[in-house]
């Protein structure tokens, strides 16, 4: 044991550093990639030649500038302090030097004996770029309301669980922090300031702190935020300040932390109140899991220009807040498919809106790979959609709800099968294709006593509602159904089971939980049944795909096929 003490290292030296963090991949040492403990130690080494651990009371992320930052080292050499400092500065680079070293006791930790930590993070708000600032600013297009920004701010001092504000990647025990002060710094504009103090960050905290006040003081808000909002404007002529709905976001991120005890607890209307009184028909615990794991998934967006006619309709790349249609897996030659189709009865700011829902098939279970959804369109214009991916998506059962409009839906593709047969051209016969194929698919009711029965469609009653949602929610909860789309997730927490109906009341929408519901069922009663005879599993299918890769892929997926047909645009 004497030996071994005598042995270790009997000095604590703590190094007070600055450095530019542009070139640097944080603090913490990496095997590979530059960081500022492995660039401190190999200095070391070089001077001294002593191998040694370069500690810090915080690891700092990619790209984060350090005024005076504590590192600490312990070491067997005898060099005093200043000279210390000037030994490794003729050793690092440019980027990172040593301000300051001093002795310490030697069980100095630290991490644990620091009393506080400060993160600036720095906004330049302006119309123009300001290119000495580009390293060490986030160059904000004005104007920002930071009286808003300080409001909001002050609800993040204190001590609580910041599990909403790290990143993805975060692996700490804990996510309870201390923080003893958030300030908005607006005095020296266009140059603003946010210092954060507190005991502890997780990680990205002060990044996600800032971009979280920044749409504070833009004044942006959220889908569903405008829409209530919109409804007290109406309702009582009064409008939201930035100021209190930044309190709606603290109160639902820090306390409430669940949409729909918010809204029952703190109802925007009277409205939103009743909406919330019912039992939640998805479990929450089960949508907030799908919700993590979707964020993780980002889709392909398009939209579509529709024409006059279906030859002259356009699908084009798009962003995705103009996106009517999101791919997150192409087609498959050999796959199976369910589409869920829910017309609208009207196109207003309130109206239903027309959703399509496409799931990939298997024995096992069923996974979304396309939605489409707008209020900005005709029938005859979503029967065109249908007629798409029905037609890119192969061996596709069409499950197409026909109260309301969906009649006329049917009758537009009976209306293209003939404009096919009067077509010459091979873009004719390529369309026939598509229809001819489909209509061998389309699905027809299995509810009567002889089996089959030749109505096309899905007529919903309170009966055969309460039956294609009862499929959705026990394959989404037995983990069966993977769901990829955000919205859908949205809505499905608004939808309850109030005095004996299903749905999300009032101003909620459930378009894309009818249109997967539509899917569910088409999938439970005709399609699961042959793939389990057929044993074609997810498991089965991912061997395929390995196994034969160039007999599967489809040629560019969904653009492709679009040209094909003629309906594909390049803008």
């Amino acid at each position: 044991m004497s030996e071994v003490a005598a042995q270790a290292p009997v000095r604590a030296v703590l190094l007070w550093v600055q450095f530019d963090g542009g070139e640097f991949c944080g603090f913490q040492k990496q095997l590979t990639d530059r960081t500022v403990a492995g660039t401190l130690e190999d200095a070391w080494h070089k001077m001294l030649g002593e191998t040694v651990i370069a500690r810090s009371s915080s690891r700092t992320d990619a790209g984060v500038h350090a005024r005076r930052m504590p590192v600490l080292i312990r070491t067997e050499k005898t060099i005093a302090p200043r000279g210390l400092m000037l030994g490794l500065n003729s050793f690092l680079p440019s980027d990172l030097a040593v301000q300051e070293a001093q002795d310490v006791p030697a069980d100095f930790d630290v991490r644990n004996d620091a009393v506080g930590k400060r993160y600036v993070y720095r906004l330049w708000v302006a119309e123009s770029r300001a290119p000495l600032w580009r390293r060490y600013a986030w160059q904000v297009r004005g104007p920002l309301d930071t009286a808003a920004m300080q409001e909001a701010a002050r609800h993040l001092q204190g001590v609580h669980d910041f599990s909403t504000f790290r990143g993805a990647a975060c692996v700490a025990k804990s996510t309870v922090r201390h923080i003893r002060r958030v300030h908005v710094d607006a005095s020296q504009l266009p140059l603003v300031q946010i210092e954060v103090d507190g005991n502890a960050f997780l990680l990205n905290m002060v990044r996600i702190f800032a971009g979280t006040l920044v749409d504070i003081g833009r004044g942006r808000l959220k889908p569903e935020e405008k829409e209530w909002v919109g409804d007290i404007k109406k309702l009582y002529n009064f409008e939201i300040t930035s100021r209190q709905m930044a309190w709606w976001r603290w109160k639902l991120a820090e306390g409430i932390k669940d949409d729909a005890l918010m809204m029952q607890d703190f109802p925007p209307t009277a409205e939103y109140a009743f909406i919330m009184t019912g039992t939640s028909f998805f479990s929450n615990a089960r949508c907030t899991d799908a919700a993590k794991k979707a964020k993780a998934t980002t889709p392909d967006y398009y939209r579509y220009v529709m024409g006059a006619y279906f030859q002259d309709t356009e699908v084009v790349k798009s962003t995705e807040r103009l996106a009517t249609l999101k791919i997150w897996e192409e087609p498959v030659d050999n796959g199976y498919y369910v589409i869920g189709a829910d017309p609208a009865y009207g196109s207003s700011d309130w109206a239903d809106r027309f959703c399509i829902q496409v799931y990939r098939c298997y024995a096992d279970g069923l996974d979304q790979v396309a939605e489409f959804n707008t209020s900005e369109l005709n029938t005859y214009q979503f029967a065109w959609v249908i007629a798409h991916l029905a037609g890119a998506y192969k061996n596709s059962t069409l499950n197409l709800e026909v109260n309301g409009p969906g009649q006329a839906v049917i009758n537009e593709l009976r209306n293209l099968k003939r404009q096919a047969t009067a077509m010459v051209s091979q873009q004719g016969r390529d369309l026939m294709n598509v229809l001819g194929h489909m209509s061998n698919y389309i699905w027809r009711r299995n509810d009567t006593l002889g089996g089959y029965s030749n109505s096309i469609g899905w007529m919903t009653t309170t009966q055969s509602k309460e039956r294609m949602l009862s499929y959705f929610k026990d394959y989404f909860e037995r983990g069966m159904m993977e769901v990829n789309s955000l919205d859908l997730i949205d809505e499905m927490k608004s939808v309850v089971r109030d005095s004996g109906s299903i749905a999300a009341y009032g101003r909620g929408k459930d378009d894309r939980v009818i249109a997967a519901a539509l899917a569910s069922a088409a999938y439970a009663e005709q399609v699961q049944p042959r793939l389990v005879n057929a044993r074609i599993s997810r498991q089965v299918s991912q061997k395929q795909q390995e196994l034969t890769p160039e007999q599967l892929a489809v040629s560019g997926g969904v653009g492709n096929y679009l040209k094909k047909i003629g309906v594909y645009g390049s803008r």
